[in-house]
């Protein structure tokens, strides 16, 4: 893309191919005036009307359960740091936070946000990732391993792109064993037209919250509702915009280097990193921003701003992708190759948390990541990895079902059907009513001409659940 010509972008309200979705993912999700569902959200509503709604959902955070604890999902950048602050020094909330260390070198932030705690007084729980230790699992030699291979690797599952990466995850089973149910976070963006989304969480402990508040959480909400938390966009609440929030920054003493968001020479964040390297193999590759088109149909960036952000994210100088793909390289070398999950808790917290208790955090983390990597070397046809890598992790773990269900899909995908059996077996101990893995136990027995086995499965499921479950 031409830095000269920005505009090629078409304006929201002719999105057709909208930066949020493909274009055959925006037709699916089409209402009829052909925008997609979160621009028509966006375009439905004005920004006074908005903020007003925004106010009224902040309220409904702040009263909902009124004095109990908060958790900040804290990166130490700029739009986290906004977010814990407006939480512990605006809102005076009882706030704990929570960070994650992928290992990227990035010590401007580090040195500020180790800064912004200390002068704060805030708890903090820091939770150290070593993706050399994840990523030698599979690959034995960093050495040997292919460049590609580095930049197409699922970074962004572990390190925060999704609702389904283990970052989120890591959020929700913090809050869970901190018996935490309210979470800050600095997204800049608003779910437009997500009454559904929002009104069917069902799961939610207090469903009844939701159903009673109908009417403040459309057309637009920032917040957002997980199984065990309710999540509030804070920036968007309190009604910051980005010069907003950089001049209260600056007010507070908190900056970052004008190039940490600039050069991949820097030291970028990996959403940075990961495009530009992805360039050596497919000079034509396009990354749509689609956080920073959020942020701009909710009124937080201009559209010279999100324009900015999305020329300066896909335009690069020629040697740029090699220095990106050698940050990446040297990153991964320079982690310790130590325990996969390490966690610290800084002297605020410590004291109150007893030792058993910080050893079930590492344990459940430790756990939740090396499934993470087992089910994407599954997904992507690598039978035979995931199943070296889920002995290793039963070696050290004999106590977690999921490694046993893993264990059993893989020999049940290369045929290898009895030992499929003992494994699924093994998963049912802990997970005995599930009955994906009844099914699967099922057409394991199925495969190998042991039919009186399979029929005693399709009768435990019929107990389980009164359906009848197809043979396999």
């Amino acid at each position: 893309m031409a830095r000269n010509n920005p505009d090629f972008v078409p304006l929201t309200k002719v999105c057709g191919h909208c930066l949020l979705y493909p274009a055959e993912a925006a037709k699916k999700n089409a209402v009829p005036s052909g925008l997609c569902r979160e621009c028509a959200g966006s375009l439905s509503v004005s920004g006074n009307d908005r903020a007003r709604l925004w106010k009224r959902q902040l309220r409904l955070f702040l009263n909902y359960k009124k004095r109990s604890k908060v958790l900040a999902l804290y990166s130490g950048g700029t739009d986290s740091t906004l977010a814990l602050y407006l939480a512990k020094k605006e809102l005076k909330l009882d706030v704990t936070a929570l960070m994650f260390d992928f290992g990227w070198s990035r010590p401007a932030i580090e040195g500020n946000a180790e800064k912004f705690i200390s002068k704060y007084r805030i708890p903090l729980i820091k939770v150290k990732i070593d993706l050399k230790a994840v990523f030698l699992s599979a690959y034995a030699d960093l050495n040997k391993v292919e460049d590609r291979v580095i930049a197409d690797y699922p970074w962004c599952q572990l390190c925060g792109v999704g609702d389904q990466s283990f970052l989120w995850w890591g959020m929700e089973k913090a809050a869970a064993l901190l018996g935490i149910e309210k979470v800050v976070v600095g997204n800049n963006y608003a779910y437009f037209n997500a009454s559904g989304r929002v009104l069917s969480a069902r799961a939610f402990k207090s469903a009844g919250f939701i159903r009673e508040h109908a009417a403040s959480l459309r057309p637009s909400s920032v917040l957002d509702f997980r199984p065990d938390v309710m999540e509030i966009n804070l920036p968007l609440a309190c009604g910051y915009d980005k010069p907003g929030k950089m001049r209260l920054l600056r007010k507070i003493g908190f900056s970052l280097p004008e190039h940490y968001f600039r050069t991949p020479g820097s030291e970028c964040h990996l959403a940075f990193q990961l495009p530009c390297a992805r360039k050596l193999f497919d000079p034509s590759i396009f990354e749509p921003k689609a956080s920073a088109y959020r942020e701009f149909i909710s009124g937080y960036l201009s559209r010279e701003e999100w324009l900015e952000e999305l020329v300066k994210s896909n335009n690069f100088s020629p040697g740029d992708p090699e220095k990106a793909m050698r940050y990446l390289r040297d990153s991964l070398a320079r982690n310790t190759c130590g325990e996969a999950v390490s966690i610290a808790f800084n002297g605020i917290i410590s004291g109150r948390m007893p030792r058993s208790r910080r050893k079930i955090f590492r344990d459940e983390f430790t756990r939740r990541l090396k499934e993470r990597v087992l089910c994407w070397h599954y997904g992507r046809g690598s039978y035979t990895t995931a199943l070296r890598e889920a002995l290793r992790a039963i070696g050290s773990d004999e106590r977690n079902g999921a490694y046993y269900e893993i264990l059993g899909e893989c020999y049940y995908k290369l045929g290898q059907y009895k030992e499929a059996v003992n494994a699924l077996k093994k998963a049912c101990e802990f997970a005995p009513v599930k009955k994906a893995l009844r099914f699967l136990l099922m057409k394991c027995y199925s495969r190998a001409g042991r039919q009186a086995l399979c029929d005693e499965e399709i009768r435990k499921i019929k107990e389980t659940d009164g359906t009848v479950c197809p043979r396999g």
